[in-house]
């Protein structure tokens, strides 16, 4: 069964493995950049209860508001070179399984003959191309399920701060 694992990791097993590499890459960088997101995070949090003070006095010249726009600006600009790694992330993720189907039908499309040992050895390398699909899928769709739940609420902050400052801008014309 070694022999076989190693035939296969230098033929088609390979793919899989390349893939998963690549994968690995973009979750270490979706990390790095959550983490400088969760920073502007705190920092657009802490702003904008300064803007909400702003709002309640009178009107007087204060600098919080470009300073929230400022960091909401570096936060737009990761969070868009987020989005792009992170659907592209989740799209080699869904492919996972289907490189490991189609490693199952190749490996099996190769019998040349039906006799027991040619059957089983390919059966082998079949099963290999779908066990590494199916477990490299399963490890991607749990990293997915790590940052997706905060992408989703750094939108949501997005979108609110962006509408307070739309707000302000309209009651200081």
């Amino acid at each position: 069964m070694g022999k076989i694992l190693i035939q296969n990791l230098v033929g088609y097993d390979a793919i899989i493995f390349v893939a998963a590499i690549i994968n690995l890459i973009l979750f270490i960088r979706i990390v790095k950049d959550l983490k400088i997101i969760d920073g502007h995070f705190k920092q657009t949090k802490f702003l904008q209860n300064e803007l909400l003070v702003y709002r309640l006095k009178i009107k007087t010249k204060d600098n919080s508001i470009e300073k929230l726009r400022g960091v909401l600006d570096k936060f737009t600009i990761i969070k868009q070179r987020l989005d792009q790694v992170s659907v592209f992330y989740i799209s080699l993720t869904s492919i996972f399984p289907l490189l490991g189907i189609l490693g199952t039908v190749v490996a099996l499309l190769n019998l040349s003959d039906f006799t027991n040992e040619i059957v089983s050895i390919n059966f082998s390398f079949a099963l290999t191309s779908t066990f590494w699909g199916i477990l490299f899928g399963a490890i991607s769709k749990f990293g997915e399920g790590f940052f997706t739940a905060k992408l989703d609420l750094y939108d949501k902050l997005y979108h609110e701060v962006r509408s307070s400052l739309l707000l302000i801008g309209a009651e200081n014309e």
